[in-house]
């Protein structure tokens, strides 16, 4: 009998096995694929302490020591920009088109008044250095730059090297200080969280020189500390900053990582498919807690999870 003289019954009845076995295989597929995928995991933001280095500020008679941790390098514009782009905030003038070019992704940001360091540096969870930290991310020695007293144009982006602008972070390794931070001395001057002794409003201690000054203008020596200030509102092209972080911040920081890298899941029969915003279970949870949700994937919703957010909201606070 030809295709053409059978009726629509008959047609129907000869292609319904074949799509039975296609939705059977299908589902095969799927129950089989959800039985070896990986379970889901919160995706965090790097480490507070990544890119960090450990930092000691001696302390005064009887008092001990004060541990905390430093940008190993100056905050970067690829840095600053993902900051503009997760808050709202304006982006600096010399930005085109509201954004870094390529090219100056790795170049230290400038152009940046205090206030908008202080706001970078609250966002990533830390805050700028007093100009005592400055000075124990420099090594808290007598030497004239980090390194040692002897000036090298290997060793710092200083006038003496005639770039004439900004250079990548951390190009000169040799330069580094003792506690393995760069660019302490030249390439852009820092902003710090001290106020300068001043009779003008809102002038604050800034160091380490920059590309613009001679090799003298770039020690980092206790005698050279607070030889410069800029108004809390300037905009230097030879100016930035990098961060620094509590050691209970950072503390606290690895204990929420670790709880919240715990709550990978798996959901082998794709019943609990709800997705909540985690960040709204720990808005309360305080900053290093908001922090990391903020930038964590969504969690699946579950009992467990849902339990373990809420007790990372209370321990947090």
């Amino acid at each position: 009998m030809s295709s053409a003289s059978m009726t629509p019954r008959r047609r129907a009845s000869a292609v319904l096995p074949l799509v039975l076995l296609a939705a059977f295989a299908g589902a095969l597929v799927l129950f089989v694929w959800r039985l070896t995928t990986p379970p889901d995991v919160v995706l965090l933001p790097p480490a507070l302490s990544a890119a960090m280095v450990r930092c000691e500020v001696p302390g005064a008679g009887d008092a001990p020591s004060r541990v905390f941790f430093a940008d190993r390098f100056e905050v970067t514009e690829a840095a600053y920009a993902r900051f503009v782009s997760a808050t709202g905030r304006k982006a600096p003038r010399h930005w085109k088109g509201g954004a870094p070019s390529p090219d100056a992704a790795s170049f230290p940001m400038t152009r940046v008044t205090w206030d908008d360091a202080s706001a970078y540096a609250a966002w990533a969870g830390k805050r700028l250095p007093s100009a005592v930290e400055w000075s124990a991310v420099a090594g808290m020695g007598n030497a004239s730059w980090p390194w040692g007293d002897l000036f090298s144009t290997a060793c710092a982006n200083t006038f003496e090297l005639g770039l004439g602008r900004p250079s990548v972070v951390g190009t000169f390794e040799s330069g580094k200080s003792a506690t393995g931070a760069y660019d302490l001395s030249g390439n852009v001057a820092e902003w710090t969280s001290t106020s300068a002794v001043s009779d003008l409003d809102a002038r604050m201690v800034v160091c380490g020189g920059s590309f613009l000054d001679v090799a003298a203008g770039a020690r980092v020596s206790a005698d050279a500390i607070g030889g410069r200030t800029e108004g809390r509102r300037s905009e230097s092209s030879d100016l930035g900053f990098r961060c620094v972080a509590d050691a209970d911040a950072v503390d606290r920081d690895e204990a929420l990582r670790r709880a919240l890298s715990s709550l990978g899941i798996r959901d082998p029969f794709g019943l609990l498919t709800e997705v909540i915003p985690a960040r709204a279970v720990l808005s309360s949870g305080g900053e290093a807690a908001r922090r990391l949700v903020a930038s964590a994937s969504a969690l699946r919703q579950t009992p467990r999870v849902a339990e373990e957010l809420r007790r990372l909201a209370e321990v947090s606070r």
